[in-house]
């Protein structure tokens, strides 16, 4: 007994060592979470450049594609409306507010396109003459674009956001393209046929000032520092005499830094 008591009590002084160790290094461990936690990035900077496609809607384009005017043997239609694509880029500023939320803003310069077709035919039965004007007009506005964002952090794969812009003008033309085939005795004229106008006129006069747009999308990371950048927004109206909304996807990357 007399050689085993310091045996018991060396064993004893070594269990309560260890169990002081471990609570010890739990408190690290905790104390070290913390510290990683606090330090973690508030600021994320994205540099994003990407195309965009346009299309303008509404029930006036509805409207404008069902209108027929027949007088006698003339008529005209007008108001096809077709996308078209462009591209924007610039810079976004993430905040993240704690681990699941996050808002955002930025400037962007974004360009949209969109067409508009019509078309006129004029037709004398007892002439056999028949000329027909196409106009094909290419919309080109680039905006300003200021986003307010608010963006969920929880899903691992994607960070979808929903948010508005609002959009300064800094540039709007219209491409115009008129073409011209008449017929004669079910012949075609070729002095009076092909191309008679391609110009490209200043449109910014009948462009509004400013516009707001909402918008959906996403970011989905695919590399170190570098993400997908995916949205749809759909904007107030953009032009004076055209009361109609436009519809804009939008599909590019993004790099990243955090500070």
């Amino acid at each position: 007994m007399n050689y085993n008591l310091p045996l018991l009590v060396a064993l004893s002084l070594m269990a309560l060592l260890t169990i002081n160790t471990y609570g010890l290094t739990q408190q690290l461990d905790t104390s070290s979470a913390e510290t990683i936690q606090d330090t973690q990035s508030k600021y994320t900077i994205r540099i994003q450049i990407g195309a965009t496609g346009s299309l303008m809607g509404g029930q006036w384009v509805k409207d404008q594609k069902s209108i027929v005017l027949n007088y006698d043997s003339t008529y005209l239609t007008y108001g096809q409306y077709k996308p078209a694509f462009g591209f924007y880029f610039g810079g976004i500023l993430d905040y993240s507010i704690n681990e699941k939320f996050s808002v955002s803003s930025g400037l962007l310069f974004t360009q949209r396109k969109f067409k508009e077709n019509s078309q006129y035919n004029y037709y004398h039965p007892t002439a056999q003459f028949d000329e027909n004007l196409s106009n094909k007009i290419t919309y080109q506005t680039t905006h300003l674009n200021i986003p307010l964002r608010a963006k969920l952090n929880t899903i691992n794969w994607i960070e979808p956001f929903i948010g508005i812009g609002i959009n300064f003008p800094l540039s709007s033309k219209a491409h115009v393209q008129t073409s011209e085939t008449t017929t004669i005795n079910n012949e075609i004229d070729q002095e009076r046929s092909g191309t008679i106008r391609d110009t490209t006129l200043d449109h910014k006069d009948n462009t509004r000032n400013f516009l707001f747009s909402l918008e959906t999308g996403a970011t989905v990371p695919i590399a170190n520092h570098w993400n997908l950048e995916l949205s749809a927004e759909r904007t107030t109206q953009i032009f004076e005499l055209i009361n109609a909304h436009v519809w804009t996807g939008k599909l590019g990357v993004s790099y990243q830094l955090s500070f």
